[in-house]
């Protein structure tokens, strides 16, 4: 379902990614929440009781994610190709579980929204490749997870592709090489600075 022509989302960005993923964005803040990191996240109520974990090596992380990249990490311009995805997930052990919905959208004016929605549907998280922690503060882990996931396309058709999922906590000290966000195999990475917000906690 396209929204491109909806009147309803006429120069309504986040109006849009909000009917296409069923995720509830703030509209004044989403797109300037550049940099946040996963600091922002420790002020929600949902995480509290994940908050009390310590130890990196547990048995049970979970992960949260909302993110806006970029084919290629570039800067939002005419023609530039955009990832919005939004989700959740446990890692236990070798396993993983999760998912979410996706949309990738096309930017044909930047200046004059809506973009247009090229696809969109559900994803899931399918096999867990690596998970490299770095630290964690208050419950908070950073670090690097990698999986690969199934998308479900607006066509009915499941593909696979890779996703790397990086949280960096900055007010920690705990910094990876990556810029925080989404990379995928399709060449989607983080928009510089960052929009979104990503999170590991311990269970």
């Amino acid at each position: 379902m396209s929204t491109g022509n909806d009147p309803r989302y006429q120069g309504d960005l986040t109006g849009a990614i909000e009917h296409t993923t069923g995720i509830r964005l703030n509209r004044r803040t989403f797109l300037k929440g550049a940099g946040l990191g996963s600091l922002a996240l420790a002020s929600l109520p949902t995480l509290g009781t994940a908050l009390a974990g310590k130890a990196i090596a547990g048995d049970l992380l979970g992960f949260h994610l909302v993110t806006l990249g970029s084919r290629g990490g570039v800067p939002i311009g005419p023609g530039v190709q955009l990832l919005v995805v939004a989700g959740a997930g446990q890692v236990h052990g070798d396993s993983i579980s999760g998912g979410g919905r996706f949309a990738r959208l096309r930017v044909p004016d930047p200046a004059a929204p809506p973009f247009n929605l090229v696809d969109h549907g559900p994803w899931r998280a399918k096999r867990i490749i690596g998970w490299a922690p770095i630290g964690e503060a208050g419950g908070l882990v950073a670090g690097v997870l990698d999986m690969l996931v199934d998308l479900t396309l607006q066509s009915g058709e499941v593909v696979e592709d890779s996703a790397k999922i990086v949280c960096n906590l900055g007010f920690a000290g705990l910094e990876t090489e990556l810029r925080e966000g989404l990379y995928t195999g399709t060449n989607f990475e983080p928009l510089h600075p960052e929009v979104g917000l990503t999170a590991f906690v311990q269970l």
